[in-house]
């Protein structure tokens, strides 16, 4: 999963991902398809990984890879 928002550049959207996925002690992956870092939440951590990325205000939304 990894955290968007469309008016966010790159770089800080990988920041708030990567720290949701630090924060959840889950491993960062890189993603070929679009060129983008994001993490795989098991359990638990795939609903906290949603809130924490929606916590981070408007327009951002969290997404699958």
């Amino acid at each position: 999963m990894k955290c968007k928002n469309p008016e966010a550049s790159v770089d800080e959207m990988w920041k708030v991902t990567h720290q949701i996925c630090n924060d959840l002690n889950e491993d960062d992956c890189y993603c070929s398809h679009w060129a983008e870092y994001y993490c795989d939440p098991h359990g638990d951590n795939i609903a906290k990984f949603k809130q924490k990325c929606q916590d981070h205000g408007e327009n951002w939304y969290w997404l699958e890879c």
